[in-house]
């Protein structure tokens, strides 16, 4: 079986995977970590991060984190929203 049949292609190194594709959102590794450490439950249940203990790092997987951080974050904005309506 290739690594291709196994969805392996899927998953990058969250440290490459924040600076090469998300640095926009999350400037630095720090923000990222808090988001990270905030929303820890939402990211690992759905599977878009992958927990690996010690040096290698948590691995990301492409094809669910943009929908799932999309989603916190649209969360994020209605609460926002609400707070200033109320």
């Amino acid at each position: 079986m290739s690594i291709v049949e196994t969805g392996l292609r899927q998953l990058k190194k969250a440290k490459d995977w924040r600076r090469e594709d998300a640095a926009d959102i999350f400037g630095t590794d720090g923000s990222w970590q808090w988001f990270k450490r905030i929303h820890y439950r939402e990211l690992v249940e759905s599977g878009a991060v992958i927990v690996r203990s010690g040096r290698p790092g948590d691995l990301i997987d492409l094809s669910r984190i943009g929908p799932v951080v999309r989603e916190i974050l649209h969360k994020k904005s209605l609460t926002h929203l609400n707070r200033q309506a109320a």
